[in-house]
């Protein structure tokens, strides 16, 4: 193994917004040296807000696409990272290629914590749960829609609250469960909550306050009741 790495590539760790900008802050200092994004996603790195914004967009991938092998970028999809050897400045991946690098960025982002009482239990068949965050998360849930589930979104945040609105516009309007006693009621001051509340239900969106989830039975217990059980609560947020 050579110990002249200045050809070496920067290799980067993770597709998200904050990969995607130490690529371009890279290339902007070295114009031509090779970069390589590793992602464990199918798709390069792409915008996360507009997903809850119009989840069911036919052409929401283009539109979500930050471009970023047009910087001359080698992103490198479906790359799970294995090992890091810090001494031998080598990544190995999961299929046991091993890269080495010229610089490491750490750019992972994080995964969605999924509650012990939205764990679907084997044999559940006619229950499930996504997490609500990436583009295939947007992608599973067109198609449950399209299916004609009808959603029950769990969380009455920002996302949550995005999430719902963009379906009930869509003509597909879910129903909304938060602990609080209106959506966004933890982020923001009276009264925006109450009228975002009222917003929601001109929408046609069945808002569900104070409800707090034990298990996956009361879980499915608030799905709304012309909807299928499967498909049941796409957005834990």
């Amino acid at each position: 193994m050579t110990t002249d790495r200045t050809d070496a590539p920067f290799i980067i760790v993770g597709g998200g917004m904050a990969g995607d900008a130490a690529a371009r802050g890279i290339r902007m200092v070295e114009e031509d040296h090779p970069i390589v994004l590793l992602t464990t996603e199918g798709s390069g790195p792409y915008d996360r807000p507009p997903l809850s914004k119009d989840p069911l967009a036919s052409d929401l991938a283009e539109r979500v696409d930050r471009q970023t092998s047009s910087e001359g970028v080698d992103v490198r999809t479906r790359a799970r990272v294995r090992r890091i050897d810090r001494k031998g400045r080598r990544v190995v991946l999961q299929d046991g290629e091993a890269l080495e690098w010229r610089g490491l960025v750490l750019a992972p982002g994080a995964r969605p914590v999924v509650p012990a009482w939205a764990r679907v239990p084997d044999g559940a068949e006619d229950l499930e749960v996504l997490a609500f965050r990436t583009l295939e998360d947007a992608r599973a849930l067109a198609g449950r829609v399209e299916e004609g589930c009808v959603p029950l979104v769990v969380g009455g945040g920002f996302v949550g609250t995005e999430l719902a609105a963009a379906l009930a516009k869509s003509g597909h309007a879910p129903a909304l469960a938060y602990p609080e006693d209106a959506p966004l009621g933890r982020v923001l001051p009276d009264p925006f909550p109450r009228l975002m509340a009222r917003y929601l239900e001109g929408l046609g969106v069945e808002l569900q306050p104070g409800t707090a989830f034990r298990s996956t039975e009361t879980l499915a217990s608030s799905a709304p009741e012309a909807a299928p059980r499967r498909g049941g609560a796409p957005g834990g947020v």
